[in-house]
């Protein structure tokens, strides 16, 4: 059961009205997984938000533990923001759900420091990409005084970049011990930078090279026992990629490069003795500098590269390194003696995402970071491409692990599909693939696909209207093999997702269709369209239930060229079965016999499929129950309505932006279903739901969580009505709904919501 760490209450100043907001930080228990009950119960005053409990599933890459304080202990993630762990409740609370998809850009953590004279007071770089792909958003230092509460922003004059390459190196951000207004800085393109005055701004630091094009300065580390309060500290550490370790030992003035054979750091950290550890990359090593002079130490010389790397606070002797590859099964080494010998760590684990049990896919992938509890020296941590494991009895024969992900969430979304009747909800998401929800309390038990590394993504989930136990997921695999060698995978399920098989035949060849997007005929479960991904790719029908396929006539191809594309162009009609839409530049196309054939329509539209540069999309969606009723939405073009199958269109005025729509349960008094919008209506940007169909609107959203990482897709429940799902890029799947929401699976009191932030508003119009 729940327990309420606080509440918090704020009066706020909106429109005409004061709206009373307020917020809980809540645990979970993860209760038993059953069905999502069917609930018509007229919502009480306000929305509640949280997410989906996924079980973390993203790359973490790096943590940070305050010396004096042992309880401030903060997680990095390259698209997810940062986290803090509050040990009381055992769970990570997400810090960034104030910044907008405007700022969706500062839920990439760089780098994190602490300061370590002042425990409430943090900082993190932020910035996603160095190249196109940051759309000229250049980093941001952000500071917080209130252990990450509150944040301030001070822009910096060079690009950062926490989701490429070499993001698991660090720490680049470094606070002097000894005067901690005074903060380094290393870049991947741009060399080393320091700031006086506590981040606000930069200068660019004489004498250490920019290094290897975006791997630049690795780490920035400073010796404490070379100063005295209130002085700068004398000797500084920087790995520079493609140089090696350069030392300051005049308070950064100076600089010299401490030569070794290898020249590629990854992470450096400097011990209670002063003596420096670091990790090198091809030939991977691991040294000492020690008395002036390095020391090898590695524990495995046949290693090719080592990257995390932790010194016990109070002990220098005691270490731990971690080889490193892009892939599960790392491993840990432990050295007593300061590196003159080494212990490989024997392990045990334990599990607590169901999903990732037992699966070597999952445990030690990647290992980016580890971390000696400063308070505990049998307490280690480390964070991977999956998350952050935690060990209690470290010095152990055989120490035993635990994966401690509660609240963390990072998924990003490609899909959602809410099933009428069950109410689960489906999604296929990157790198893990796909889910069935019964409980959007409790981590799933299993994934779509079995083996787990046969799919790491599915795009695009569709069933039977009249027929919904019958499902099908198109994805593939981002990698192939010698056994493996076409990346295509598509499953179909008979009893609601709760169990699947593979397609028994596959457009142009085995396993040679990839992703793209798939629709299932409302009456015929049979009858499949699939558009596959690619630039000429057409779309294809399949009258027997994925046997055979034939390639469709009179339709454009190439409506889906990459797996980092959310527009959707294929729909369903959800009554008439053998009707099917598609939306290519401008037209709408209809086929009146199972995607057999195709021809435009009369419709004129605005011309948005994918637009790369901005980050926008069009949706085609159909509403159930009601034929001949299609929808399309084009972001900033607004939102479309069509009530006689793509022929002509009307567009809903109130709705300026409609980035993404989706539809629900009908409200209990209504015959149509509800329709929400992510977006701009009546001039104000929010989540907004509808229960006239676009007559009128309220706003759902609350200040002080945005949804704003990368919103990438929206699903309405098809059984709850006002609940809505909305998939990020980054934070995971949430979820909205009336307070006082009840159904048979959830607590029948105040405890209903998973673990992690939730939040209350009132409603207004």
């Amino acid at each position: 059961m729940a327990k309420i760490e606080r509440w918090i209450a704020i009066a706020c100043l909106v429109a005409a009205g004061i709206v009373t907001l307020s917020w809980q930080k809540v645990t979970c228990d993860n209760p038993p997984d059953v069905a999502i009950a069917r609930s018509t119960n007229l919502p009480e005053s306000g929305y509640l938000w949280q997410n989906v409990a996924v079980g973390g599933a993203g790359f973490v890459t790096g943590i940070v533990i305050h010396p004096q304080d042992p309880s401030s202990i903060y997680i990095r993630t390259d698209v997810g923001g940062a986290y803090r762990w509050h040990g009381a409740e055992e769970r990570w609370i997400p810090l960034m759900e104030s910044f907008s998809e405007d700022e969706s850009h500062l839920y990439g953590v760089a780098s994190l420091a602490l300061d370590p004279d002042d425990s409430q007071r943090v900082y993190a770089v932020v910035g996603e990409y160095t190249d196109e792909r940051a759309r000229g958003q250049k980093g941001v230092v952000l500071t917080s005084d209130d252990r990450g509460e509150t944040w301030r922003q001070f822009p910096l004059p060079f690009f950062v970049g926490s989701n490429e390459l070499w993001r698991w190196n660090g720490e680049r951000l470094a606070v002097d011990p000894h005067q901690p207004n005074l903060l380094y800085l290393g870049s991947r393109h741009e060399g080393l930078w320091k700031s006086t005055d506590r981040g606000a701004t930069w200068q660019r630091v004489g004498g250490v090279p920019s290094g290897t094009a975006n791997r630049g300065v690795a780490f920035v580390a400073f010796d404490p026992i070379a100063g005295s309060e209130g002085e700068p500290t004398r000797r500084i550490y920087a790995g520079v990629a493609g140089k090696g370790v350069y030392r300051s030992e005049d308070a950064g003035r100076t600089w010299q490069l401490l030569p070794t054979e290898e020249t590629d750091p990854q992470r450096g950290v400097v011990a209670s003795d002063g003596t420096l550890y670091v990790t090198f990359d091809q030939p991977g090593t691991v040294r000492k500098w020690q008395e002036n002079r390095w020391i090898e130490i590695s524990p495995d010389p046949s290693v090719e590269s080592y990257n995390a790397i932790a010194v016990d606070p109070n002990d220098p002797q005691v270490a731990i390194a971690a080889e490193w590859f892009f892939n599960h099964g790392n491993r840990l080494f432990r050295t007593n003696d300061g590196g003159e010998t080494w212990r490989e760590i024997e392990y045990k684990r334990t599990d607590t995402v169901p999903w990732q049990h037992d699966d070597e896919r999952f445990w030690a992938a990647g290992i980016a970071s580890v971390a000696i509890a400063p308070d505990d020296p049998e307490r280690v941590w480390y964070t991977d491409g999956w998350g952050v494991w935690r060990t209690d009895d470290i010095s152990a024969r055989r120490s035993l692990w635990r994966r401690v992900v509660r609240g963390y969430e990072e998924i990003v979304n490609f899909t959602l599909k809410s099933q009428p009747n069950s109410g689960a909800l489906l999604q296929g998401s990157g790198d893990i693939g796909g889910m069935r929800h019964g409980n959007l309390n409790r981590y799933p038990s299993k994934l779509f696909q079995d083996p787990s590394w046969m799919a790491s993504d599915f795009v695009s989930i569709a069933a039977s209207e009249k027929d919904p136990q019958f499902v099908v997921a198109v994805g593939g695999r981002r990698w192939t093999s010698d056994q493996l060698p076409t990346p295509g995978y598509a499953l179909y399920s008979t009893d609601d997702g709760q169990s699947w098989r593979e397609f028994p035949g596959y457009p142009e060849g085995d396993r040679q269709a990839v992703r793209g997007r798939v629709a299932v005929s409302a009456t015929d479960r049979d009858r499949i369209v699939w558009l596959p991904e690619g630039s000429d790719r057409l779309p294809y029908t399949s009258a027997d239930g994925g046997k055979t396929w034939t390639v469709s006539k009179g339709a454009p191809g190439g409506m889906v060229v990459s797996i980092w594309q959310w527009n959707q162009p294929l729909a369903s009609d959800a009554v008439e079965g053998n009707t099917f839409y598609l939306y290519d530049e401008g037209k709408v196309y209809r086929s009146r016999d199972g995607g057999l054939t195709w021809a435009a329509t009369a419709a004129e539209l605005p011309k948005l499929s994918m637009d790369w540069q901005k980050g926008t999309w069009s949706l085609l969606k159909t509403p159930p129950g009601m034929a001949g009723e299609l929808w399309a939405s084009f972001d900033t073009d607004g939102l479309y309505r069509s009530r006689d199958r793509g022929e002509t269109f009307t567009r809903i005025e109130s709705v300026q932006r409609a980035h993404l729509f989706a539809f629900g349960r009908n409200a209990p008094d209504r015959d149509r279903p509800s329709v929400f919008v992510y977006g701009t209506v009546n001039g104000e940007a929010g989540i907004f739901r509808s229960d006239d169909f676009g007559e009128t609107w309220q706003k759902i959203d609350v200040p002080g969580q945005a949804i704003g990482k990368d919103p990438r897709t929206m699903e309405g429940d098809r059984e709850v009505f006002g609940r809505v799902y909305i998939g990020t890029g980054g934070r995971g799947i949430y979820y909205g709904q009336p307070v006082g929401t009840r159904g048979e699976a959830q607590p029948a009191d105040t405890t209903l919501f998973t673990c992690g932030m939730r939040w209350i508003s009132s409603q207004w119009r």
